[in-house]
């Protein structure tokens, strides 16, 4: 008899817990009451996503659908006023036919086979038996192999979900409508600044645009969302997140009139800068969104024409040399010269009109990020019509009571076919101990291993620059 009593009381004590269990209910975008991205340049962004849902008295298992598949299951913070949070689980392994058919096994099934000469479709019931190694199945009393056919399911197996959802038990003791607040990390959110920038003919000045370019991998929309954008390096330790799917970019230019509702807000943020953008943005899945970063800028600038040397060159013997200058474009980052915004790091790229008005790509660079009052330097290029020819005079190497003594001597000759004088600069960079023992124009000593020179060159003619180092 004791037997038979006690497994009856254990079963009387858990049947009331069992009818207890919630039962799960979705909650989507559409019970969406805010959304807000903070996005980081390093290919992140935290989530915060507001829904409304009706808790009922005790627990609740809640699943929010449309959530990021790359999120950091680690970050999550999920609050609800006068309720706590038990238990979640994060499920992003979303409907595909092998989970659909694993998902499938013990129960039925519905073949639909399709004959070949007259298109008639044949419907037969089959019970999927097992799918390791391959699909079998149980038709009409057989056991079969393969799919002879296509299959029909009668409905979503429990636990197969279309969508990457977590889901949360939720405790209440006063039921009623509640906000569900919900923040997270995710990765394969993405924003980089872009420049473009339109110079003068003669290098004195440009027209300085910045663009944020938003990229969206995660496979979720984010729609009406407010969007922050934080520039600055923040820091975070590696996770191990699920794969993005491949990325079909659409690309989409945006008025800032039209769409942005004006240039972002620019507050600090710590020590890092934050541009919150002033209407909501759609950021749909796959996508790639430009947005004006702050209002076009007329910026003072000048044009370097440069010539940069190596260690290489005083190592040892060198032969003779045919170079083309490099083109360098810089501005400083400040009010007086028409800016004083801090940048942040992208790409520039510089545009300058042709005689008929049409703007005509001229070279790129990147830039780090630039505080206010720095000067920015843009190589975009090798210049066609200045031209050099760098030779080596003399060399001599020998051992004293101290060590190796390097004599080296050089001479640049820098050609102009241009209608217009230029002034050219000539960097050196040297190693060791070192000195100038003679040069035929005055050099700035830059730093410990570098000097400069710069020289003019005339119109459609050429200047020679000599020097002799000595290197200990």
């Amino acid at each position: 008899m004791l037997r038979a009593i006690i497994p009856a009381l254990a079963m009387s004590l858990i049947l009331p817990s069992i009818a207890e269990s919630a039962e799960e209910r979705a909650v989507g975008a559409d019970a969406r009451t805010s959304l807000g991205l903070v996005i980081y340049g390093g290919g992140f962004a935290m989530v915060r996503d507001q829904r409304k849902v009706d808790l009922a008295e005790g627990n609740n298992r809640i699943a929010l659908t449309d959530v990021s598949r790359s999120m950091d299951q680690a970050s999550t913070i999920l609050r609800a006023e006068n309720a706590t949070v038990t238990a979640q689980l994060f499920d992003f392994d979303i409907l595909t036919p092998d989970r659909l058919l694993a998902a499938s096994v013990g129960q039925d099934v519905t073949i639909i086979s399709t004959h070949p000469q007259t298109g008639v479709e044949t419907l037969r019931r089959a019970r999927v038996l097992s799918v390791s190694g391959g699909p079998v199945l149980q038709i009409d009393g057989r056991i079969e192999t393969g799919i002879p056919g296509r299959l029909a399911f009668d409905a979503l197996p429990p636990g197969v979900r279309s969508a990457p959802s977590m889901v949360a038990d939720i405790q209440t003791e006063t039921p009623g409508e509640r906000v569900l607040d919900l923040a997270y990390l995710t990765d394969n959110l993405d924003w980089q600044a872009d420049y473009v920038a339109e110079i003068a003919p003669d290098g004195s000045s440009l027209r300085l645009e910045s663009w944020a370019t938003l990229t969206n991998r995660t496979d979720i929309d984010f729609t009406n969302a407010n969007i922050s954008l934080v520039s600055g390096q923040v820091n975070r330790q590696p996770t191990r997140q699920p794969k993005a799917a491949p990325m079909l970019m659409r690309s989409e230019a945006m008025a800032v009139s039209d769409s942005a509702g004006g240039a972002p807000v620019r507050e600090g943020l710590g020590d890092y800068h934050l541009y919150r953008l002033k209407t909501p943005v759609t950021l749909s899945q796959r996508e790639s969104r430009k947005i004006a970063l702050f209002s076009p800028a007329a910026v003072q600038s000048s044009r370097t024409y440069l010539f940069r040397g190596g260690q290489h060159y005083y190592g040892g013997r060198s032969g003779e040399q045919q170079l083309n200058a490099a083109i360098e474009i810089h501005f400083v980052n400040d009010p007086k010269a028409g800016l004083g915004e801090p940048l942040p790091g992208g790409t520039v790229r510089l545009y300058q009109r042709d005689s008929t008005g049409t703007p005509v790509f001229i070279g790129e660079d990147s830039i780090a990020r630039t505080p206010e009052n720095q000067e920015v330097r843009l190589n975009i290029g090798q210049a066609f019509d200045v031209t050099a020819t760098r030779r080596q005079t003399d060399y001599d190497r020998r051992k004293d009571s101290i060590g190796t003594v390097t004599t080296t001597e050089h001479e640049i000759v820098v050609a102009n076919a241009r209608e217009d004088a230029v002034t050219v600069r000539i960097e050196e960079r040297l190693y060791g101990d070192w000195e100038i023992l003679s040069s035929s124009a005055e050099y700035e000593k830059l730093d410990a291993f570098r000097l400069a020179w710069d020289v003019t060159v005339p119109a459609g003619g050429e200047t020679t620059l000599s020097w002799k180092a000595r290197i200990r």
